[in-house]
């Protein structure tokens, strides 16, 4: 997929509604205050990208290099698109009356541990806002 703008590996990423390489095939750092992300995060990049650079992306599965995620995130959380660009936040933090916005957010992943906790696959300590995650399958590709 083609980066619709700057990504930076471990970013949870949305498709774009970029149409330079065809509707659907633009990816851009997820964040809730664009229309469309909510509903559309679908994985974590596991390299960096500049904008119209070629980025791979992980789907689906355990991502154990440390996913982007809010503070505070802990075992068993369920993940959705955060206000933070590239990062998801709990989903129990969404207002939860039964609005419009409320209702387009998708569950993208689930914690396997609490931010800043665990280890990359190198051996390295996480840093705050990092975590070990299981990527829910979204369907799209």
């Amino acid at each position: 997929l083609v980066a619709d703008g700057t990504i930076t590996k471990d970013d949870w990423v949305a498709i774009g509604t970029g149409t330079d390489n065809g509707l659907g095939a633009n990816v851009v750092a997820a964040d809730s205050g664009t229309t469309g992300h909510d509903s559309l995060i679908f994985g974590v990049a596991t390299e960096s990208a500049v904008d119209g650079g070629s980025v791979k992306i992980q789907t689906a599965g355990k991502y154990s290099n440390g996913a982007n995620v809010e503070g505070a995130t802990v075992y068993g959380d369920a993940l959705i698109v955060s206000s933070s660009a590239g990062r998801a936040t709990q989903a129990d933090t969404v207002d939860t009356t039964a609005t419009a916005t409320s209702l387009r957010n998708v569950i993208c992943g689930v914690a396997l541990e609490a931010d800043g906790v665990g280890t990359d696959d190198a051996g390295v300590t996480m840093t705050t806002n990092k975590a070990t995650v299981m990527i829910i399958d979204q369907g799209h590709f």
